[in-house]
């Protein structure tokens, strides 16, 4: 049984969202610095800010999606 394609569609476009800035960053990167830029403190404060609001969102979504399921 296949997938309706009216859900086909929002789902491809919603991976191509995350996919295309992805693809962009490794482009443009010099793998030879990789290592200097993921290093580098802004890199650094950026990817712990992201862990810490991706954690609260996860802590929201529990606290609240699991009593509403």
């Amino acid at each position: 049984r296949r997938a309706p394609f009216a859900l086909v569609v929002p789902a491809l476009l919603g991976v191509a969202l995350l996919l295309i800035p992805l693809l962009g960053v490794l482009a443009r990167t010099s793998w030879s610095q990789l290592g200097t830029h993921l290093t580098s403190p802004e890199t650094l404060t950026a990817l712990r800010l992201s862990l810490l609001v991706s954690l609260g969102a996860l802590g929201l979504s529990l606290l609240f999606g699991v009593p509403l399921a």
